[in-house]
């Protein structure tokens, strides 16, 4: 009797007793189809029996290939924008010195003098920041400093001031201050005026 008779016999009985009925073309699907079994032998004692059903393995790769790999959703960037700046409110401007003089019959020199005088008062009316310009700005500046700064000595700025004063561009005085009971003079207070119009430049004692 051959091996593969023995196998098929086996098998039989196998599946007699789990009161299955043996259908003797079906036992197995092994024996009944010689291709699908692989006996190999090494020597007498060993026999290895490989099963290597060539349809499941092609199921499994289509079941594999049919599955769609799992989409992980997109992170969620949150880029914060900062608020966006308030518009700077346009800050006052003085008149030109062009415009100020215009018509006005002043010297070269007094025109200098001027000239220093309202640019201080420009830079001081920035950094008090006005709402609006006034007509004028009142200032504390040496009397030394404006010399220096235009240019002259302070005895012709001094006798260039009241050409100013008569022009209707400044109004100044002396100021006082009193340090360690002794009154001394500390330098000059200038109203100069910024804007073009019919207002005069006045100290007042406030």
């Amino acid at each position: 009797m051959s091996l593969q008779h023995v196998i098929e016999a086996a098998r039989a009985a196998v599946a007699g007793r789990a009161g299955n009925p043996v259908h003797l073309d079906q036992v197995g699907g092994v024996v009944t189809h010689p291709e699908l079994l692989k006996i190999k032998t090494d020597n007498d004692n060993h026999i290895h029996c490989d099963k290597h059903p060539k349809n499941t393995f092609e199921q499994i790769a289509d079941n594999a290939a049919a599955v769609r790999p799992v989409e992980l959703p997109a992170p969620t960037v949150r880029v914060l924008t900062p608020a966006p700046a308030s518009a700077a409110r346009p800050r006052p401007s003085c008149a030109s010195v062009e415009d100020l003089v215009a018509d006005l019959a002043l010297s070269k020199g007094a025109v200098r003098v001027f000239e220093v005088l309202h640019m201080v008062a420009g830079h001081v009316a920035q950094a008090r920041a006005y709402g609006s310009m006034p007509d004028t700005v009142t200032l504390h500046l040496p009397q030394g400093l404006l010399a220096v700064a235009a240019g002259y000595t302070p005895r012709h700025v001094r006798n260039l001031l009241p050409e100013l004063v008569a022009a209707g561009l400044l109004d100044w005085g002396a100021h006082a201050v009193k340090v360690k009971g002794m009154g001394l003079w500390g330098g000059c207070l200038f109203a100069v005026k910024v804007k073009t119009g019919d207002v005069l430049p006045n100290l007042r004692r406030d």
